[in-house]
């Protein structure tokens, strides 16, 4: 398994998500937002003191987020998307 840098995390992905709890997503939301399980996360954002600010992601959780189509990478015949801890829009029970 390769490993992420700085606050990048790939994510396996989930079948899209048209409707959080008894909301229903419009049309416009359902095509950039996805769910997926944590599978990788780099030691989080450098900072300008060169620092790292810690992730509060973490391998195993289930996340809603937004990506770009040209962030997905196969790995060991997997489908996996990098994304960075600024596009996690929410944690997923």
């Amino acid at each position: 398994m390769i490993r992420p840098t700085e606050d990048r995390i790939y994510v396996r992905r989930f079948d899209p998500v048209t409707k959080i709890g008894s909301i229903v997503l419009p049309d416009i939301a359902q095509e950039t937002l996805h769910e997926g399980e944590v599978v990788a996360v780099g030691p989080g954002k450098r900072l300008n003191n060169g620092g790292n600010r810690p992730m509060t992601i973490q391998v195993g959780d289930k996340i809603s987020f937004g990506f770009r189509a040209n962030d997905t990478f196969k790995l060991d015949g997997e489908e996996l998307v990098c994304i960075r801890e600024d596009d996690v829009i929410g944690w997923v029970d």
